[in-house]
C-alpha cells in the first residue's frame, strides 16, 4: 500500500488546455458552503494488510525510521525529517515496538497525518460557511471485512459513513442498512446532507439539535458516536492535532510549477 501515491499532481499551465496552471497550495478558497466528515480509523485502508501479513510488521517495524518520512509524506518538506520520525514514534508508540498490538496507534498516525490534521487545516484557510463531522459509529456492516476480512479495531473505518449514504455495490456489494439502529443513523445523514444540499445549512428546521459551524478558534463538530450517539461538540481531538500542529514536518512547500 506504500507510498500510497506514487505519481502526484503537477501543474499543466504549458498545455494547451491547462486543467492546474498554479500551485494549488497557493489558490484562494472559493466561499462556498462545504462539509467534511472523517471516520476515526479513516487510515485503516493502510494498515489492514498487516492483519491479513502480520509478518510484515516486523520488517515495518525495523525499517520504520528510513521509511516513515515516505509512507507519511514529509522526506521532501522536513528540514529535519529524521527529528520529526522520532517525535512521530515517542507520541504514537512511546517508543516501543510496532506490533499488531500497536495497530490502532499504526491507523491512528496514519489517520492524523493524511486526513484527520489536512482536513483540520483546510477548514482553518475555507473562506465558506463549513460544517464537520467525525463518523465513529459501528453498525452491522463494516469495510473493515472487506480490507481486512475481519473487524480487529472498534470504530469506523474508510468508507463506513458511506454505508449509510449509497448503496454500494462496485467494486464489491456491501450489505445495506437494515438494523433500526442502522436506518436511524442512514436517515438522519441523509436529512443533513439533503437539507445543506437545499438550503446551504445542513440542520433542519425543528430538530432535536443544531449542527454549528467549524470555527478555528471552537472546532465546534457533530460526532456520530459509536453506539449511534450524535453529540455536539467542540475541539477535535486535542492531543493529536495539537501534536501535528507544532510538528515542523512541512516547512518546505514543494513547487509543483
Amino acid at each position: 500500500m506504500d507510498p500510497l501515491i506514487i505519481f502526484t499532481p503537477i501543474c499543466d499551465r504549458n498545455a494547451a488546455n491547462p486543467f492546474l496552471p498554479f500551485n494549488p497550495h497557493n489558490a484562494e478558497p472559493a466561499p462556498v458552503p462545504w462539509i467534511v466528515g472523517v471516520p476515526s480509523l479513516v487510515d485503516f485502508v493502510r494498515t489492514a494488510v498487516y492483519v491479513r501479513e502480520p509478518e510484515t510488521l516486523i520488517e515495518y517495524n525495523q525499517q520504520f525510521d528510513q521509511i516513515a518520512p515516505i509512507f507519511l509524506y514529509y522526506d521532501k518538506t522536513a528540514t529535519n525529517p529524521e527529528k520529526v520520525t522520532k517525535e512521530v514514534r515517542e507520541f504514537y508508540f512511546d517508543d516501543q515496538p510496532i506490533t499488531l498490538e500497536l495497530l490502532r496507534n499504526l491507523t491512528e498516525m496514519y489517520s492524523d497525518r493524511i486526513f484527520i490534521w489536512p482536513a483540520v487545516e483546510a477548514l482553518r484557510v475555507h473562506k465558506g460557511p463549513h460544517y464537520f463531522y467525525y463518523f465513529d459509529y459501528v453498525g452491522e456492516y463494516s469495510f473493515q471485512e472487506i480490507l481486512a476480512g475481519r473487524r480487529v479495531l472498534v470504530g469506523s473505518v474508510d468508507l463506513d459513513d458511506i454505508l449509510y449514504i449509497w448503496k454500494i455495490e462496485n467494486p464489491f456489494e456491501v450489505g445495506e442498512p437494515t438494523t433500526s439502529q442502522d436506518l436511524n443513523i442512514s436517515h438522519l445523514l441523509l436529512n443533513l446532507l439533503y437539507n445543506f444540499i437545499s438550503s446551504g445549512d445542513p440542520t433542519p428546521s425543528g430538530f432535536d439539535f443544531e449542527w454549528p459551524q467549524w470555527d478555528n478558534e471552537q472546532q465546534n463538530f457533530i460526532s456520530f458516536g459509536i453506539s449511534g450517539e450524535v453529540t455536539v461538540n467542540s475541539t477535535l481531538l486535542p492531543s493529536r492535532v495539537q501534536f501535528w500542529s507544532q510538528l515542523h514536518y512541512n516547512e518546505e512547500i514543494i513547487e509543483c510549477c
